[in-house]
């Protein structure tokens, strides 16, 4: 099961999760987007649903889900590294605005668990 087509409204993200769960007791769960996966744990405490009975992984650039990953309830999540991911392509065109060959590549993309989690999370207490 993939979500992705909750809408962006908090309160109605978790009850159409919520609803989803309940009725169709999907085997996994793909959590497209950031307020979906920040509301995984939410959703599975509301229809019972201990962490970890339900393999999950999604989008992760939230202190919600970077806690839900350390949690348990969210396997995995994608990091997109927001703290660099403007400044780095800028820094390269000008490099080759310059006329410098740009011969290597920036990570934008990686994903997280609960045993890499922790770097994360301290980027949300700063």
């Amino acid at each position: 099961m993939t979500w992705s087509i909750c809408g962006t409204d908090p309160a109605g993200i978790i009850a159409k999760m919520t609803d989803y769960m309940v009725a169709n007791n999907p085997p996994a769960i793909i959590a497209l987007g950031d307020s979906v996966a920040a509301s995984v744990k939410r959703v599975f405490d509301g229809a019972g649903v201990p962490a970890g009975k339900i393999p999950v992984v999604g989008w992760g650039n939230s202190k919600e889900t970077a806690e839900s990953v350390k949690s348990g309830f969210i396997n995995a999540a994608a990091w997109q590294f927001p703290s660099a991911q403007g400044f780095m392509p800028v820094a390269l065109l000008g490099l080759a605005a310059a006329g410098e060959p740009i011969g290597y590549d920036i990570r934008t993309f990686s994903l997280y668990d609960a045993s890499s989690v922790e770097p994360i999370l301290k980027l949300y207490n700063k």
